[in-house]
């Protein structure tokens, strides 16, 4: 303490001060700062910023005002006891251009300070998960981001519970530490992995270390490129990436499939398809979400549930004309309640009875009905792709990307309102006869279409990577249907009716 007190009066040789206190431990300094910067202190992104911002307010604000007004002090006695401020003032200039020099690094660094502070010491901002577990099915849920700790949060509650055998991921993804840490957990403990929501980013990760991978009806994975929150090029994210890709390798996914899980941006999301998952061996087996998580419903709520259900003009034109088909369609309905299927279940058991209905009504229904009907999903097409576009291609490609929950975009009134078409078509299908096909001119007019659509032609065989292609895929969906209405209704209706009966 004697020693830090001497230089802090200036008590020292000037000579001392500047070299020894100032220069010699800047250098020591300076170079713990660069083996900081390129060494891995943690992987534990919080411990290791934790460091980074406690050296860094040790020698900012601590150990630099030492040097600075010691060396200062020391100067100026030199002056008045040596009357020859020649390189006593040459060292007080160098200091001022020194301090002034600092505050500028300051704050062109000022945004990486606030970041370690921020991952450090600040409040996660991917904090606020949830981990429960599950008696009856032996199953851990986590929902929400991956914050710092949920891996050893989950890892805790397996050993309180030694009996689970799997965990189900609904997560926008979050750390990319806690994503491997989890993957790490998983891989320990053997589970199985589900995801009943959908599972993004470095969700992913922790989603693939499952011995068996399963992925409810509607929900997708996302994979895209990792973010550097610095800035930076401190951190090598595609070294960041392939220590990931060893995992998903070694979890049997084909290479075809690793060579573009890190394509897309890290402000986007790829979606791969159904089809890519199962056959690229990134999920094992499409689930109905209420096969191992039922939702629990009191009577009173089944009982709205399904007044609300019945009371839709479709249901109502189908219990009016064929009323065994109604009572068999309510009775499934009713049972799927009491079993506990989700939303998107239940959707997709409706319409399981309507688009066996809808799928011949629509081949030969009036060329109004038809327009109109198509209309219609035009309207609801672009709506879902305003707000994300892999809605969109939910919308229009259910067996490729699974279904859309439409109560989670639409209110009430707007789906009567958007079923009121499809009403009218299953109407005319009890109360009219078929309405004839001409199938010379409907092949005339597609190809004047696909001619007016340019190159958006191209995107209608697209499975799409990216945000802007997804849009573009939604897009040239709606240009198709929009320029087959642009002729007047009897072309348009034939020419619908045609492209139905070809699907």
């Amino acid at each position: 303490m004697g020693y830090i007190t001497k230089h802090w009066r200036g008590e020292f040789s000037l000579a001392r001060s500047w070299w020894v206190n100032l220069f010699c431990i800047n250098i020591i300094i300076i170079l713990i700062a660069t083996w900081l910067t390129n060494n891995t202190i943690s992987e534990n992104p919080v411990r290791a910023n934790q460091i980074v911002g406690l050296y860094t307010v040790l020698t900012v604000l601590i150990i630099y005002p030492w040097q600075i007004i010691g060396t200062w002090r020391c100067a100026k006695r030199h002056i008045e006891e040596n009357n020859d401020p020649g390189w006593a003032r040459f060292a007080q200039i160098i200091l001022v251009l020194g301090i002034l020099g600092t505050f500028a690094q300051i704050n062109s660094q000022w945004t990486t300070y606030t970041q370690i502070y921020h991952v450090g010491f600040g409040k996660d901002e991917y904090g606020n998960y949830k981990i429960e577990y599950s008696k009856d099915t032996s199953l851990i849920h986590l929902t929400g981001p991956f914050g710092f700790g949920i891996s050893e949060d989950v890892n805790d509650m397996i050993e309180e519970y030694p009996s689970t055998k799997g965990i189900i991921l609904d997560s926008i993804g979050g750390w990319i530490y806690e994503g491997r840490e989890l993957s790490k957990v998983i891989i320990k403990h053997k589970l199985k992995t589900y995801s009943l929501a959908g599972c993004y980013s470095a969700c992913g990760t922790a989603f693939i270390a499952g011995s068996k991978r399963y992925l409810g009806t509607g929900a997708n994975l996302g994979f895209h490129k990792y973010k550097n929150i610095f800035n930076s090029t401190d951190t090598d994210m595609p070294s960041e990436q392939k220590i990931d890709l060893i995992l998903y390798k070694k979890q049997g996914v084909s290479q075809i499939f690793l060579d573009r899980i890190f394509n897309a941006e890290s402000n986007d999301l790829w979606y791969p398809t159904t089809e890519e998952l199962l056959t690229e061996n990134v999920v094992h087996e499409i689930i109905n979400p209420s096969d191992i998580m039922q939702r629990s419903l009191n009577k009173d709520i089944r009982e709205e549930a399904l007044k609300t259900i019945a009371g839709f003009p479709l249901y109502q034109t189908i219990s009016e004309y064929d009323p065994l088909l109604y009572k068999q369609i309510i009775n499934d309905i009713e049972d799927g309640l009491v079993k506990g299927m989700r939303g998107v279940e239940i959707q997709q058991l409706a319409a399981s009875y309507t688009g066996k209905l809808l799928t011949p009504a629509l081949q030969n229904s009036s060329n109004t009905a038809i327009t109109e009907f198509v209309t219609n999903v035009i309207k609801v097409g672009k709506k879902l792709e305003q707000r994300d576009p892999i809605l969109c291609m939910k919308y229009y490609y259910p067996e490729q990307y699974g279904p859309i929950l439409m109560t989670n975009y639409f209110s009430i009134d707007e789906l009567l309102i958007q079923a009121a078409p499809t009403n009218r078509i299953i109407i005319e299908k009890y109360t009219k006869k078929n309405t004839l096909t001409d199938k010379e001119s409907a092949l005339r007019i597609i190809k004047e279409v696909v001619t007016q659509m340019g190159e958006e032609v191209n995107y209608l065989d697209k499975k799409g990577a990216t945000k802007e292609e997804y849009s573009r895929i939604c897009n040239a969906t709606n240009i198709l249907y929009q320029n087959i209405l642009n002729y007047e209704v009897k072309k348009a209706g034939n020419t619908l009716r045609y492209l139905f009966a070809s699907e």
